[in-house]
């Protein structure tokens, strides 16, 4: 906890009277704003008076001298209304952080037409916590309710640099623990469609006798919460008494943490059908290294890799020009004349919220995808300016910044330098993967740069209706191929 002027003491060493007179302004709408319980009228000119601090502090650097004074400040006007995770009672390094949907002026600008709108993290995908020097940040994650009756939602962010992502999702998954989360909100819905898409076409193509007789087993990489295969294990219980068999299974559980809730595969009905149940506590690519990491299958083996690709994933601040913005999102005319910035059209004068183009949608580029949240150009071009310390970083005219996330294609790779592809295929019979950047274009060209000629690769993400996911189903060529309603890639 720190007090309002000790936070802000950074900002006062500009000695900029411009800039303490906006400080105070914030410093008044966030009282009211707070004492208000977060009264929505507020929210306008609360908004404003932030984005208009954080122009006049980027404003201040080309005529400030002491770059480090103007860092520190910068970094105090990035990080407001955030705050770092760290473990132990006594704090220490910063490896994940958070934030809140009704006190973060940044995030607010998602609700300002819609305060009753469903939150998603995706309308601020970088945010900066604590002690992080570097500018690197902390990416998009997970949003959690505090309570059925708070209408405030907390927001999740794990480290952007690739070397605090493990401790991250320690921490994460502490947190989720705590607030009594099972982890994805979503665990049921996502099991649902990947059982009518995916895996009930590939159990059917089993024969029945063998379903009756041999155990079913899945090997979850990435598991996390495991809340997800546990829904995918209740699915296939129900399907099976139609079908007239009684499944066993048998289930391996493979995370860098330890799953959180192996209780829920102890409940009825699934309590009486798992065989065995091993959970393996390392980073998939190094235990897929490893020798022998699965014994000899006994039935149908499934490996499932959700959303654990992406966890790796790299995040990047682009300059891009405003007319090519437009083309790409499909708004002419809307980026001109910087009306869009939230300083200039949620002035008193200014066109109002109507005119912010904030959006939580994903735009495919070339690099991986853009986030095209304009109206927070100042916010992700002063995280660029500081991830580049000491470097000559102008904006032209007519550009914004604006964070881009691509795949890092080491995912793909074990530590040994095989394909994890290719090694999980060495030990199921089929491979489930569902990705948010996994393009079609980067799982081909991960199979052509390792020669995997012999596997079969199907895309599932428009026959399963996905949007913000890709969806695949792998197997070696000369299985039996389920009937999948997918495109044939590979």
């Amino acid at each position: 906890m720190r007090g309002w002027a000790d936070y802000w003491r950074p900002v006062h060493w500009l000695g900029n009277p411009q800039i303490d007179r906006a400080l105070r302004q914030l410093g008044a709408i966030w009282q009211r704003y707070i004492a208000s319980s977060f009264d929505p009228s507020l929210m306008r000119e609360y908004c404003f008076r932030y984005f208009s601090l954080l122009d006049a502090v980027l404003s201040a650097r080309d005529t400030s001298s002491r770059w480090a004074v103007w860092q520190r400040a910068l970094q105090a006007v990035l990080g407001f209304e955030c705050f770092g995770l760290s473990e132990g009672m006594l704090g220490g390094t910063v490896a994940a952080a958070g934030t809140t949907a009704l006190r973060n002026p940044c995030y607010l600008l998602a609700k300002l037409e819609s305060p009753d709108g469903p939150d998603d993290t995706r309308f601020l995908p970088l945010i900066l916590a604590g002690d992080d020097r570097a500018g690197s940040g902390f990416f998009h994650y997970r949003r959690y309710r505090l309570s059925e009756e708070s209408p405030m939602s907390l927001m999740v962010y794990p480290a952007s640099d690739p070397a605090h992502r493990p401790r991250s999702f320690r921490l994460v998954a502490a947190l989720a623990r705590a607030l009594g989360s099972a982890g994805d909100p979503f665990a049921e819905t996502r099991a649902e469609r990947l059982w009518r898409y995916v895996l009930r076409p590939i159990v059917q193509v089993a024969q029945p006798t063998s379903l009756d007789r041999l155990p079913i087993e899945f090997v979850d990489v990435g598991a996390g919460s495991s809340a997800l295969t546990a829904a995918l294990c209740q699915e296939l219980v129900a399907w099976s008494r139609g079908a007239g068999f009684t499944p066993r299974l048998r289930l391996w559980l493979v995370d860098v943490s330890p799953p959180a809730a192996l209780s829920v595969f102890r409940t009825p009905p699934l309590g009486r059908l798992v065989e065995s149940l091993v959970a393996v506590s390392r980073d998939y690519r190094t235990w897929l290294a490893g020798p022998k990491p699965l014994p000899a299958a006994s039935g149908l083996r499934v490996a499932l890799a959700s959303k654990v690709f992406d966890v790796s994933s790299r995040f990047s601040i682009d300059r891009i020009r405003t007319d090519v913005l437009s083309s790409t999102v499909g708004v002419p005319g809307a980026l001109e004349g910087e009306r869009y910035l939230p300083e200039r059209c949620l002035a008193p004068r200014g066109e109002g919220p109507s005119a912010l183009q904030v959006s939580s949608r994903r735009v495919v580029v070339e690099k991986g995808h853009m986030y095209p949240l304009a109206s927070l150009s100042g916010f992700f071009r002063g995280l660029r300016l500081l991830s580049r310390v000491g470097t000559e970083d102008e904006l032209a005219e007519d550009d914004v910044c604006l964070p881009v996330r691509s795949l890092d294609p080491g995912s793909l790779v074990a530590a040994d330098g095989a394909s994890v592809i290719g090694r999980l295929l060495e030990q199921c019979d089929y491979l489930i993967v569902e990705d948010a950047d996994l393009r079609p274009r980067d799982l081909i060209a991960h199979l052509r740069a390792f020669s995997l000629q012999g596997i079969a690769a199907q895309d599932m993400t428009r026959a399963m209706g996905l949007t913000a996911n890709y969806a695949y189903v792998v197997w070696l060529r000369g299985g039996v191929a389920p009937r999948l309603e997918g495109e044939r890639i590979w």
